[in-house]
C-alpha cells in the first residue's frame, strides 16, 4: 500500500538525488536554496534555477528516516553540495554509510549552461558515516574528482566498493572521461582508479554498468564484472559524431578495454540511463 509522510527541511534548497538503504531514507540537503524574495522569480520572469543562492555560511544537513518508525534524524555537516549519490546502506551495529560526490559549491550546475567553459566538475567521492550513537564521520577520497556515479543495481543499498562515473579530462574540463574508483578498505590505502583512455575531442556521457554473466561465477567480483556501456561524442571534423561504446569494466585503463564501438545515426545527449534486456519492460536487476 502506498504511505506518505512529509519531512520538514531547515531551508527551501534544491534535492536532486536520495537513497534507500534496506530500512531508511537518506536525504543529504545544502545550503542551496531558492531566494523567496526574487521578484523576477515571485513574477514568473525567471526559472526556479535562476533564482537560487550559495549559503555557504550554513551548514548542509543529512536527514535519515526510518521507513518503519517514520522517525527523522538530522545531523548537520560543514557545507556542501551534492547533485548525486553513490550508494547508501545499513550497517551491522545499527550505523549507516552514505557515499556521495560532494562538490564545495554548486558550479556544478554549469552543466546546463551552454557555452561555459568549465562543466563545473569538482566532486570528490565523500563517505559519510553516521554511527548508531549519532556521531557523523566525513571521509574524502584525495586527489579524486568524479560526477554521475553508478554501481550496478544488485549492489544498491548494500555495502560496495567499486563504482563508476565520469571525470573531467585535465586541461579540457568540457570534456568527461569513464572512471573506475576503488574505495580503499584500509584507512590510510589510497584508492584504486582506471581512467578510459578516450582521444582527444572525446566525451563520455554517463556510464551504465551491465553484470557481464547472470548468476555469477564463483569468486569472482561482482561490482567490477561488468561491461560499461557509454554514449561518446567526437569532435573530430565539421561535424559531431555519437558513438555508443561498450568498455570492460575490470580493465578499463587498458588500451584494448574497448570492446565495441557503434556509430549512431545522429547525436545524442545524455544525461542517465539503464540497460533493458531484450523482451523486458523494466532495467534489470539481478
Amino acid at each position: 500500500a502506498a504511505r506518505e509522510m512529509r519531512v520538514a527541511l531547515p531551508y527551501n534548497a534544491i534535492l536532486h538525488d536520495f537513497c534507500l538503504t534496506a530500512t531508511k531514507a537518506v536525504f543529504l540537503v545544502p545550503p542551496y536554496c531558492i531566494d523567496l524574495t526574487s521578484l523576477p522569480f515571485l513574477t514568473g520572469q525567471c526559472a526556479a534555477k535562476d533564482a537560487l543562492l550559495w549559503h555557504g555560511e550554513r551548514p548542509a544537513w543529512l536527514i535519515v528516516v526510518d521507513l518503519a518508525t517514520e522517525h527523522v534524524r538530522r545531523v548537520p555537516l560543514p557545507a556542501l553540495f551534492s547533485l548525486h549519490h553513490i550508494n547508501a546502506w545499513d550497517e551491522e551495529d545499527g550505523g549507516l554509510v552514505l557515499d556521495t560526490c560532494a562538490h564545495p559549491n554548486p558550479a556544478v550546475m554549469n552543466l546546463v549552461n551552454e557555452g561555459a567553459d568549465d562543466l563545473g566538475i569538482h566532486a570528490v567521492p565523500t563517505r559519510l558515516r553516521l554511527a548508531a550513537c549519532g556521531k557523523l564521520s566525513l571521509a574524502r577520497m584525495p586527489n579524486t574528482v568524479m560526477e554521475f556515479p553508478r554501481i550496478l543495481p544488485h549492489l544498491r543499498g548494500r555495502p560496495s566498493q567499486t563504482f563508476f562515473g565520469l571525470t573531467p579530462r585535465r586541461g579540457a574540463p568540457r570534456e568527461t572521461l569513464p572512471i573506475r574508483i576503488d574505495w580503499p578498505t584500509a584507512g590510510d590505502a589510497p584508492p584504486r582508479i582506471w581512467v578510459a583512455p578516450l582521444a582527444p575531442g572525446e566525451c563520455a556521457h554517463e556510464c551504465v554498468p551491465v553484470a557481464k554473466t547472470s548468476p555469477l561465477p564463483a569468486g569472482v567480483d561482482a561490482a567490477a564484472h561488468v561491461w560499461l556501456l557509454s554514449w561518446v561524442t567526437l569532435d573530430h571534423g565539421p561535424q559531431l559524431r555519437t558513438e555508443l561504446r561498450v568498455y570492460d569494466g575490470a580493465r578499463l585503463a587498458d588500451a584494448d578495454a574497448l570492446q565495441c564501438r557503434l556509430a549512431l545515426p545522429q547525436n545524442l545527449l545524455d544525461f542517465h540511463g539503464n540497460w533493458v534486456p531484450a523482451g523486458s519492460s523494466a532495467p534489470a536487476v539481478d
